[in-house]
């Protein structure tokens, strides 16, 4: 099942499928509030979990660094005199899987934004480059309440004209260099305006059109599980339950390639990556012994065959629901077991393998109601072709 490695700091495989979101925008144009409402994390967060990259980049993942389901890739120095692109290029340019260019509605003077975006999209022009137009408020002086379906396919009926003026001068600035556009409008409560997230779903609707189909799993389940993913620490109390969340949902969205089984290497490497995390937090060590015995039940086919077979039952379809839905409960249960295990034997009692076995079982169908609780059916999943989809939310495309 894994490494027979006594070291506690085994890698996630390469192929995790993690997406790297490229955040372009000058300081207070709305990059932060994005990362707040697609993760849920509050702004010490987020504030505290960027780490420096290159001299005007730093990168953040979430819900921790070690096991991202997200990583944001930020970029400081746009609007700053004498910012050169080269270096970030060189850090993000191949790595980045979606690009977002973050412009408030009202700024008039985008020329440092524009230069940038430029050399990065004729790097790499089929990477996939989202505008987002923020802060429409700028634009509508004295109006807080604006109607949810404003921005409905950009509803003429409903912008103001001076609203309808900036957003068509900001999509001619901009012409040729990103394929798709959101208006968004994303306050904290205590700013007055209503709805405070205004365009957010759609944001993360044309997100998830933009990357490929594991990473859209991967989002997607987050999204659902958000209430219960947070950052945590090596001291959070709840930071095993977030870890085990954390790598059952990378192992779900391994698996969404409507392949039977094609990604199971992965989803395994991302059960060992868990193991050795679980016990690190408990000061334990994966000897020759522990994972004998728990590859026994933890890693062999017989799992596997059982997590899928209980959830042919939950889930009237085949393929790529069918993989996601065991990625998850294999991982998930394997988790729970693990921690149970070390905990056992922090007291100076080792499990046998019969209990084990048992224990397993049970956390499988805790696995099957969890899914089921959430309602993470292959929709919700993201589950299809990759790529970038051709409908826009707003009903703008390039």
């Amino acid at each position: 099942m894994w490494s027979t490695s006594h070291s506690q700091s085994i890698d996630l495989p390469d192929a995790v499928p993690v997406a790297k979101i490229w955040m372009l925008g000058k300081t207070g144009s709305g990059k932060s509030s994005i990362i707040h409402f697609i993760t849920g994390a509050d702004d010490a967060e987020i504030g505290s979990g960027f780490r420096p990259q290159t001299k005007h980049s730093r990168e953040y993942g979430f819900p921790d660094d070690k096991t991202p389901l997200v990583r944001f890739l930020d970029t400081r120095g746009l609007g700053e005199a004498g910012y050169d692109a080269s270096d970030d290029l060189k850090a993000f340019g191949k790595e980045a899987n979606l690009v977002i260019i973050t412009v408030r509605a009202t700024d008039q003077a985008t020329e440092s934004l524009i230069a940038p975006l430029q050399k990065i999209r004729k790097e790499n022009p089929d990477r996939p480059v989202l505008l987002v137009i923020t802060a429409i408020h700028d634009a509508c002086p004295g109006q807080t309440e604006f109607p949810a379906d404003m921005l409905d396919h950009w509803n003429r009926s409903k912008l103001p004209e001076g609203l309808r003026r900036v957003l068509q001068e900001q999509l001619r600035r901009f012409d040729g260099l990103y394929d798709s556009a959101v208006v968004i409008d994303l306050t904290k409560p205590e700013d007055g305006f209503h709805p405070p997230d205004l365009g957010g779903e759609r944001l993360f609707e044309a997100i998830m059109n933009a990357v490929p189909a594991a990473m859209r799993s991967t989002l997607g389940t987050m999204r659902m599980l958000q209430p219960e993913l947070h950052s945590s620490s090596e001291t959070d109390v709840t930071s095993v339950d977030t870890l085990i969340l954390t790598h059952a949902t990378l192992a779900a969205g391994a698996a969404a390639v409507p392949i039977a089984w094609i990604d199971m290497p992965v989803v395994l490497g991302i059960q060992t990556h868990l193991a050795h995390r679980i016990a690190k937090h408990h000061g334990q060590t994966l000897n020759p012994t522990a994972m004998a015995q728990l590859s026994v039940v933890l890693g062999g086919r017989a799992a596997i065959r059982m997590a899928v077979r209980g959830f042919s039952k939950l889930i009237p379809v085949v393929g790529s629901a069918i993989n996601s839905a065991a990625a998850f409960a294999l991982v998930f249960a394997s988790g729970k077991v693990l921690d149970w295990y070390f905990a056992q034997v922090q007291t100076g009692r080792t499990p046998s393998q019969e209990e084990v076995s048992e224990m397993y079982s049970n956390q499988l169908d805790a696995a099957r109601a969890y899914w089921k609780k959430k309602q993470l059916s292959e929709s919700d999943l993201g589950a299809g072709d990759s790529g970038t989809s051709d409908n826009h939310a707003d009903g703008e495309n390039r």
